[in-house]
C-alpha cells in the first residue's frame, strides 16, 4: 500500500510540474544512441539504442534499488515495470540486462530493457499531448525506484536515429 502511494505521489508530481523543470534535451551519445536523464538525482538515464539491424530500437533504463540486490535478480530475469509512454500503457514487463551491486555504499543500481519498438513509435509519439515516459517497477522481490522523463524532442532525435541506420536510402527517398 504504501508503494502505491508513493507511486501516486510521484505521478501527480511529475504531471503538475511545469515542463521547464525537465528542460533537458536528448542527447546523441554516438550515431545510434540517445540519452536523457529522469526526474531522479542520480542513475535515472533512459536510453534509446538504435538495433544492430536498423529494424527499430531499444529502450533502456537505469533503475536504483536502495535494498540489497544479492540472490534476488540477475542478469536476465523478468521484473514487473509498468511503462507508460505519452499516457499510453506500453508494457508491464522488463528484462534485467545486469546488476551492479554496491554502486554507492547506499544503493544499487539494475540496467534494464523494455524490449525493442517499431520506428513507427515516432509517427505514435507525434502530436501527443501527454509528454511523459514513466515507469512504475511493481515487482515484489525488489524495490526499484520509479521514474519519469520528459518526451520533449524525441520524435525528431528519433527521425535522425533511423536516418544513421539508412543513410543512403533516406538520401534517395528525399531526392
Amino acid at each position: 500500500m504504501l508503494k502505491a502511494i508513493s507511486c501516486i505521489l510521484f505521478l501527480s508530481t511529475l504531471l503538475t510540474l511545469p515542463d521547464d523543470v525537465f528542460a533537458e534535451p536528448w542527447e546523441a551519445v554516438s550515431p545510434s544512441m540517445l540519452t536523457i536523464n529522469g526526474v531522479n538525482d542520480f542513475a535515472d538515464r533512459l536510453e534509446v539504442i538504435a538495433n544492430d539491424d536498423c529494424s527499430g530500437f531499444e529502450l533502456r533504463a537505469w533503475a536504483r534499488s536502495y535494498e540489497d540486490t544479492t540472490d534476488i535478480i540477475d542478469t536476465l530475469d523478468i521484473v514487473i515495470a509498468d511503462l507508460e509512454i505519452a499516457n499510453m500503457p506500453a508494457l508491464h514487463n522488463a528484462m534485467v540486462i545486469s546488476v551492479v551491486r554496491q554502486f554507492s555504499e547506499t544503493f544499487d543500481v539494475v540496467y534494464i530493457s523494455f524490449g525493442s519498438w517499431d520506428w513507427g513509435m515516432i509517427q505514435a509519439l507525434e502530436g501527443k499531448e501527454a509528454q511523459d515516459i514513466t515507469v512504475v517497477f511493481n515487482d515484489s522481490r525488489i524495490d526499484l525506484e520509479t521514474n519519469g522523463w520528459k518526451i520533449n524532442t524525441l520524435p525528431k532525435e528519433l527521425e535522425e536515429l533511423k536516418h544513421n541506420c539508412f543513410p543512403h536510402q533516406n538520401h534517395f527517398e528525399s531526392v
